[in-house]
């Protein structure tokens, strides 16, 4: 039969054992940013720049191949 001494010490083994698994267990936290996301889109105007100056110049030939065509 066990003795008093032995199960308090059983006690603070389990205790400590668990106490030591809970400490390593890893977390994972997902925060909001302080300052929003910006996303700079200056490259996407420039493109779209060209790409209408190369229609409004197609628009133009076609125009003069074409005058009836408007």
């Amino acid at each position: 039969m066990l003795n008093k001494d032995s199960k308090v010490l059983k006690a603070a083994i389990l205790f400590g054992a668990l106490f030591a698994i809970s400490a390593c267990t890893p977390t994972v936290k997902v925060a909001v940013p302080d300052k929003p996301i910006e996303i700079n889109l200056n490259i996407n105007m420039k493109i779209e720049h060209n790409l209408r100056v190369q229609m409004e110049k197609d628009l133009e030939q076609a125009a003069k191949a074409n005058p009836g065509i408007f």
